[in-house]
């Protein structure tokens, strides 16, 4: 292997610019194509085989107004009045009006009678592209209600997919700062720029074969986020190594393609291992029997099989571009003598921890447990609409229906029976 990825790391240095052009070649394809025949993320929130699933499928099949998705309106009058037949009968006909609106619900009213509770059930499931994230009928349903003054929040399945939206700015977060460490670690602004641009390389043509995948099969809407934050961190990482063990070359005196290819027969080697290992643990998840869980599996996959493709081939070639200029800027006036590999700073931190390395391994485990400890009082999901910000309409009507309808309000059971089983007297 190391034969064919020093062919592979030199040929591209030595045909820098060929090897570019081949990679806007495939990243202009396979946006084409994505755009062309891609299709659009769904989720599947089906288990196939549970008994829930079992009683909802009966339910879909019976009383289809309460084996899909459905939403809650909660309306308080804040000054403690009771409220008005003709405001909620109102309300109910704008929400019957909604698009793929089967029915609603008799009001409820509290004990006091100041709020009242509207559900609504739709004839499709929450994840239909009509519904998912989409509050805009909901929100326009009780504008009018909104408007004399009353208190009117939003619960159920439709509002909670729309209640926190991902809107990446993590990862741009992520972005901006791991470019302030690369320049800070490597000294150099073009070296620095080379990892990012791997790996966002990598991750369009990943995105794009993403976007065919969701015209073949059912690809969760958080997918594409997954194999973002997935990519971009195994990205930088493989580029990164790359680049480093490219810099140890050059330092050496190596001729700039030389050293690509040497970089790419020994920190690809790693790569190559890396990124199987990523991809083998993948496939773990589609043992799970899950249709999300299988969509997490194949489109992280196919981000790691782009960014690490990015790495072995894209890399050198760009790395014949940056030539002398990855070196930090005093190497290159020649104000700061070249250390070679053995000499320098990890080198001889790893010599201080091997002298000790018990003492080194007790502290270590110290700090690690101590960083894990809150993971004890980590809340992960699923969740409810309690555990959400307060300026939440999803947290405010969870309150409202707490508050007013008593405990155990927001989590009904449902049960679901065959009347052909069971009589009249065991129901």
């Amino acid at each position: 292997m190391s034969g064919f990825l020093f062919r592979l790391g030199r040929g591209s240095a030595a045909r820098p610019w060929r090897t570019i052009c081949a990679w806007l070649g495939v990243v202009v394809a396979v946006s084409a194509l994505a755009v062309t025949f891609g299709g659009d993320p769904r989720d599947d929130y089906n288990v196939p085989d549970a008994p829930a699933q079992a009683g909802l499928e009966s339910l879909r099949a019976h009383l289809p107004e309460s084996g899909y998705a459905t939403a809650q309106v909660v309306v308080h009058d804040r000054t403690g009045a009771v409220l008005q037949q003709p405001a909620l009968a109102t309300l109910t006909e704008h929400l019957q009006a909604m698009p793929h609106a089967l029915t609603v619900s008799p009001p409820q009213l509290s004990a006091d009678g100041d709020t009242a509770l509207l559900t609504v059930g739709y004839d499709v499931e929450v994840t239909d592209p009509d519904l998912m994230g989409n509050l805009e009928p909901l929100e326009t349903a009780i504008a009018p209600t909104r408007a004399t003054g009353l208190q009117v929040e939003l619960s159920g399945d439709v509002p909670a997919s729309a209640a926190t939206p991902m809107e990446g700015i993590g990862e741009m977060v992520g972005i901006v700062s791991a470019l302030l460490i690369l320049v800070l670690t490597l000294g150099s602004v073009v070296a620095a720029g080379l990892p990012l641009a791997v790996a966002t390389t990598g991750l369009v043509v990943g995105s794009g074969g993403i976007a065919l995948l969701a015209a073949r099969m059912d690809v969760s809407t958080s997918a594409p986020t997954v194999a973002t934050m997935v990519g971009l961190g195994v990205g930088i990482d493989y580029a990164l190594l790359m680049v480093t063990r490219h810099v140890e070359f050059l330092r050496q005196g190596y001729a700039v393609e030389e050293a690509a290819g040497r970089a790419v027969a020994t920190a690809g080697r790693s790569v190559v291992f890396a990124a199987s290992t990523v991809l083998v643990s993948l496939l773990g998840l589609r043992f799970a029997g899950l249709q999300v869980y299988a969509s997490f599996c194949f489109a992280t996959g196919l981000a790691v099989i782009a960014v690490a493709s990015a790495a072995l081939s894209l890399l050198p070639a760009l790395l014949r571009l940056g030539g002398h200029r990855l070196l930090p800027r005093k190497v290159r006036r020649g104000t700061r003598p070249v250390r070679l590999q053995h000499e320098g700073l990890t080198a001889r931190w790893a010599q201080r921890v091997g002298r000790r390395p018990l003492a080194w391994a007790l502290l270590a485990s110290t700090v690690m447990i101590t960083l894990a400890l809150p993971v004890l009082d980590m809340r992960t999901w699923p969740q409810d609409p309690s555990t959400g910000s307060t300026e939440l309409t999803t947290r405010q009507a969870y309150d409202l229906i707490a508050d007013e309808f008593g405990p155990g309000a927001n989590g009904p059971l449902t049960v679901v029976v065959d009347r052909t089983q069971v009589s009249d007297a065991q129901v």
